[in-house]
């Protein structure tokens, strides 16, 4: 158990504790100069809860509106979709907004959901071998994406919009087109589950990454479909990994999982072929579930067995 999702936005980090029954916290992460030691301080501070979900809460993203209101949307393992309406001010420990609208149609636990940029569209990722479109504003599913021959662990959009990459229980990771279509399938890419897959938010590297409980992390050429670095360690990790974050500038990978160990990649361009290079390694004394780089200072949150850790 423990914490399973974090998401990051410019001036708060909002954190799902879905391993709750039916609560959401949300955490203000604020940042100030330490003026002696010339360090960087967080302080955290709870400001409330969300209550809907009937079961853990998996995974969750922050979107904005066309007009620029903020909203959430969540996924559980009660097989739904949550949008959120959030409170600009709450009084402490007071709920942070209500549920607008539900999302329905998997027949088993989401375990994961990705927003779209322009945020019309949210993918999910099901432990019912489906990934879903959902189109934002009709709350229908636009496209049923069939290929996985078992349960569906980690989805995500590129950044223009226009190609998809899933992994799961099944070792393969698969590209698809936006209305469904499985364009290209690597085989066993993992020798064991694919537990999570990201796009480079950088278009000119033109890269994918992805982690999988064999302990490895695996770069990718998505263009060609091929593996630029199949293991990055002899020895990367002795437990399986389970979260994967790219920094917004795609020039660094954070991984975690069962062993309690952050590393921080630097991706390294080589000749024509690309790599990953260990900058950082960091034991965060429990099991990391989910990670998430800030998008303005550079620290990176992650949950926990134990509780929100943040990585200066």
């Amino acid at each position: 158990m423990g914490l399973r999702s974090i998401c990051v936005q410019y001036r708060t980090t909002d954190i799902l504790k879905g391993w709750i029954i039916n609560i959401i916290l949300k955490i203000e992460v604020e940042v100030q100069r330490m003026a002696e030691a010339e360090k960087k301080q967080y302080e955290m501070t709870y400001k409330g809860f969300l209550k809907g979900h009937n079961g853990w809460v998996t995974s969750m993203q922050l979107g904005k509106k066309e007009g620029g209101s903020e909203f959430l949307i969540s996924s559980s393992r009660d097989k739904s979709l949550l949008v959120w309406k959030l409170k600009p001010e709450a009084a402490e420990e007071e709920e942070l907004g209500k549920p607008m609208k539900m999302f329905t149609g998997h027949s088993h636990f989401i375990n994961e959901l990705a927003l779209s940029n322009d945020c019309n569209h949210c993918l999910t990722a099901s432990w019912d071998g489906l990934i879903r479109m959902w189109d934002m504003n009709e709350g229908r599913t636009s496209a049923l994406f069939k290929g996985h021959t078992k349960d569906v662990l980690s989805v995500a959009f590129s950044q223009d919009n226009r190609q998809i990459i899933s992994g799961g229980r099944d070792k393969t990771i698969r590209l698809w087109n936006i209305i469904g279509e499985n364009k290209y399938t690597i085989e066993s890419a993992h020798n064991d589950w694919v537990s999570a897959v990201r796009f480079s938010p950088d278009t000119k590297q033109n890269l994918f990454f992805s982690i999988g409980w064999d302990r490895k992390v695996k770069l990718w050429d998505k263009s060609k479909m091929s593996e630029y670095v199949a293991d990055t360690e002899t020895n990367y990790s002795t437990h399986p990994l389970n979260a994967l974050a790219v920094a917004p500038s795609g020039a660094f990978v954070a991984t975690g999982g069962k062993q309690g160990v952050l590393k921080i990649w630097s991706v390294k361009q080589k000749a024509e072929s690309y790599g990953l290079e260990c900058a950082r390694a960091q034991d965060m004394g429990a099991e990391i579930n989910t990670v998430a780089f800030s998008p303005k200072f550079f620290w990176i949150a992650c949950g926990c067995d134990d509780g929100i850790k943040v990585s200066p």
